[in-house]
């Protein structure tokens, strides 16, 4: 049985492949985390943070494409 942060982890790394092909062999291990604070959602990422320098591009649009292609 998979935790839901295993599920997550896994539906953002095939997001980062699917996004981001061209940068997959730069591309940062997956990190999720519990919030502690529930004010801000329940799970918490640094992906895009991680990803911008590698695809040259800002955290916000990065985090809206992932968004985008996780809904």
């Amino acid at each position: 049985m998979t935790t839901m942060v295993q599920q997550l982890k896994k539906h953002l790394a095939d997001a980062v492949i699917a996004l981001f092909e061209e940068y997959r062999s730069q591309a940062p291990s997956v990190r999720v985390d519990v919030s502690t604070d529930g004010r801000f959602g329940d799970y918490a990422t640094n992906l895009a943070m991680q990803l911008a320098p590698v695809v040259k591009d800002s955290p916000m649009r990065i985090a809206t494409k992932l968004k985008e292609h996780l809904s």
